[in-house]
């Protein structure tokens, strides 16, 4: 097809220089199957998504964890879900049986990588606060009687992210 040359610049090595850095492939497949994301609920055990507030595994996914075949199906989606290293989801499918989503297809990823790859490329004018002044000791320093400071200051900055 003419992408993937067989010699020179352009070959397969060239194309898979990045092939074995797993950070890169993750940022690549979190970027390309955004808004395809769920979130860990840890406290309820559940796995939600923006459209949907409560997701199964499905059976053929490797994350339903099969090999606890011991485990009727209801315990073993908690414990494939308290199993995962990571509070962040990716998916190809989304399948809907009755009132039950399941995803298939699915990937971990790290907070850092989602927080990197996810979302709108702009921010809402209010997403970012001005800095505020603060002593090193988390008091507000919003005026002064004297013009020397016994405590040292920080700026801080919040940016919000969904």
């Amino acid at each position: 097809s003419g992408f993937v040359r067989a010699r020179g610049g352009g070959d397969i090595r060239d194309v898979n220089t990045n092939s074995e850095n797993w950070a890169v492939v993750k940022g690549a497949l979190v970027a390309g199957m955004y808004p395809n994301i769920i979130h860990v609920d840890r406290e309820n055990v559940v796995l939600t998504g923006p459209k949907e507030k409560k997701v199964r595994f499905h059976p053929t996914s490797v994350l339903s964890q099969p090999q606890y075949k011991k485990i009727p199906p209801a315990n073993g989606q908690v414990a494939a879900i308290q199993a995962l290293p990571t509070d962040w989801l990716i998916y190809d499918e989304m399948t809907r049986a009755h009132r039950i989503a399941n995803i298939r297809c699915c990937s971990v990823v790290t907070p850092v990588t989602v927080a990197l790859f996810c979302g709108s490329a702009r921010l809402p004018s209010n997403a970012l606060q001005e800095p505020s002044s603060f002593r090193v000791d988390g008091v507000p320093n919003d005026s002064s009687d004297s013009e020397m400071e016994d405590r040292t200051t920080a700026n801080l900055t919040a940016l919000k992210l969904d």
